[in-house]
């Protein structure tokens, strides 16, 4: 899965009001998104820096692992503003493809 779909995917599921975080990680998970735990992180470091999501934090323990805290994880205006952006662009591509495959000859 590329990491647009894996931010959408994210996006989607936190917009879906999931409230227990415990069930929510799980949703969002590396795991459940079949993704490794290093690119699990970038991507969540990167819906932070780009202000899509808002509540979860990235830090370093005691013994210097890395640590992710999404118990107060919530979507943006903006992360809302890029599902529904993302959204009309699946739909017109996917009406483009069919377009082109009726005029096929």
């Amino acid at each position: 899965m590329n990491n647009l779909k894996i931010v959408y995917k994210i996006l989607k599921s936190i917009e879906d009001g999931l409230s227990d975080y415990e069930y929510k990680g799980m949703v969002i998970s590396p795991e459940s998104l079949e993704i490794g735990e290093q690119q699990w992180l970038q991507i969540i470091q990167m819906l932070i820096d780009e202000e899509l999501i808002r509540g979860a934090r990235i830090f370093n323990d005691v013994l210097d692992e890395i640590n992710v805290d999404i118990k107060n994880i919530a979507i943006t205006l903006k992360g809302l503003q890029y599902l529904k952006e993302n959204s009309v662009m699946a739909k017109f591509a996917k009406t483009a493809t069919n377009v082109i495959t009726l005029v096929k000859p």
